[in-house]
């Protein structure tokens, strides 16, 4: 559960402010143009996810890179014009699997 858990974490934190995993895109600006700006309390949560996975983690940075790097450039809008997570997911499945492969392997 613990690694569902993170795996949707990294999920929701990559889109919700623009994947919080690749250098500090957690200040990133989100492509889809109704999404709310990431409060500064977002933003440290997103940072402090990163450090957490980077610690916990540490064998699985490539997955966690590619995961993120891979939702910041397929990133889906709805038509109100926010960011659309199963969407976007589903152009990143290769990627969420290699990721949930790693964390399952730790």
């Amino acid at each position: 559960m613990k690694i569902f858990f993170t795996v949707a974490f990294v999920a929701a934190c990559s889109l919700s402010v623009v994947a919080c995993g690749a250098g500090d895109s957690c200040t990133s600006t989100s492509k889809c143009k109704n999404d709310p700006k990431p409060t500064d309390a977002e933003i440290k949560s997103c940072q402090d996810a990163v450090k957490t996975s980077k610690e916990t983690y540490s064998k699985c940075m490539s997955e966690i890179d590619a995961s993120s790097n891979c939702m910041v450039a397929n990133q889906q809008c709805t038509s109100e014009g926010t960011s659309d997570v199963t969407a976007t997911l589903a152009k990143c499945s290769k990627e969420t699997t290699d990721l949930t492969n790693c964390f399952t392997a730790k």
